[in-house]
């Protein structure tokens, strides 16, 4: 059986591992581009991604998804002309608040605009404040852990069902709670994020007791 998780990072491996680096605000702030984020194709790409992200949450919810933008972050450059309806390059994350058959979730979108096409990638639900590069360095660490928890035993598909900080220390570190669903029982994952000289944080993670 295919780990469900495992396609939150299909699609990255074809990209350099620069790309993933947070970049500089180059394009973000055109008037066009801002226009696109505001634009019907780009409600219909977050939807898209909201539907897939229902059917392994909440298959039975068929009722309709309302949601709104709270946070944007460029990771690449964005390219985008004056009148065009989409940008012809770029790559950008995006945070929803979501209300999914009346339960509020928080939901982390990628898109990706390249020369070979369009693709928008779910991240782990939740406020985690890992960076992408991070977050795809740890999700099947993350998932490992879980899966060795006694109620992860024999799980297959562990699903990620929200994130948040629980503690911030003065050396920079923080920690989080990363709730995971493993076939239907509950595993929670602390997450200690300790900042390095390079760009990205090392991690450890515990199941949390």
């Amino acid at each position: 059986m295919i780990r469900i998780l495992a396609l939150m990072a299909v699609g990255f491996g074809l990209m350099p591992l620069t790309a993933l680096a947070q970049a500089p605000d180059d394009g973000f702030g055109a008037p066009a581009f801002q226009s696109f984020l505001g634009s019907e194709f780009a409600d219909r790409l977050r939807r898209e991604a909201l539907q897939r992200s229902i059917g392994l949450h909440e298959p039975g919810c068929v009722e309709p998804i309302d949601f709104a933008v709270t946070d944007t972050w460029p990771v690449a450059p964005v390219a985008i002309g004056e009148g065009d309806i989409a940008p012809t390059e770029g790559m950008w994350r995006e945070r929803l608040a979501v209300s999914v058959c009346e339960e509020p979730v928080i939901e982390n979108l990628v898109h990706t605009f390249t020369a070979d096409g369009q693709r928008t990638f779910l991240l782990v639900r939740g406020r985690t404040e890992a960076s992408l590069p991070t977050q795809l360095a740890l999700i099947n660490d993350a998932r490992d852990v879980a899966s060795g928890d006694d109620n992860g035993l024999g799980c297959d598909i562990i699903r990620f069902t929200d994130t948040h900080v629980v503690t911030r220390y003065g050396d920079g570190r923080w920690l989080e709670r990363w709730n995971a669903d493993a076939c239907g029982e509950d595993v929670d994952l602390d997450i200690l994020f300790v900042p390095t000289l390079d760009a990205e944080p090392t991690y450890s993670i515990s199941a949390a007791r």
